[in-house]
């Protein structure tokens, strides 16, 4: 899907949003939920193809790919939290939405745990501590 085809798409659902929300309001969310997932399951069929290119690049240079997986895993948290973030948003629930966010960055943060870890051990070798 290009960007064209992705803002149409959200055109499209917007007003039939507002067609809905008159009639049968408990649509307007699933007309909400399948738009946003049709969206974001294009992007990520879209971007999937440049992270292979990207892992198998950096698998060539022989730096450690396990952090580019990382940074996926981070970026794929993030949007996905956003997307639940948003929809709760919209409709009307923002102690959810701050709840999901708070979700999303405490999984962001517990993944990259073992980076840090990483970087800390780095740090203690060049001082001589381990």
């Amino acid at each position: 899907m290009n960007v064209i085809g992705g803002i149409a798409l959200c055109l499209l659902g917007s007003a039939l949003c507002v067609l809905l929300a008159g009639y049968r309001p408990e649509f307007s969310m699933a007309v909400v939920v399948c738009i946003g997932a049709i969206i974001l399951g294009s992007i990520i069929k879209n971007i999937a193809p440049i992270m292979d290119d990207m892992s198998a690049l950096i698998s060539r240079t022989g730096l450690d790919s396990g952090y580019f997986k990382i940074a996926l895993k981070a970026l794929g948290i993030c949007y996905i939290t956003a997307f639940a973030a948003d929809i709760c948003r919209d409709f009307g629930q923002t102690a959810l939405a701050s709840k999901a966010e708070l979700i999303g960055k405490c999984a962001v943060f517990l993944l990259c745990v073992p980076l840090l870890r990483a970087i800390v051990n780095i740090a203690l070798s060049f001082i001589g501590e381990v």
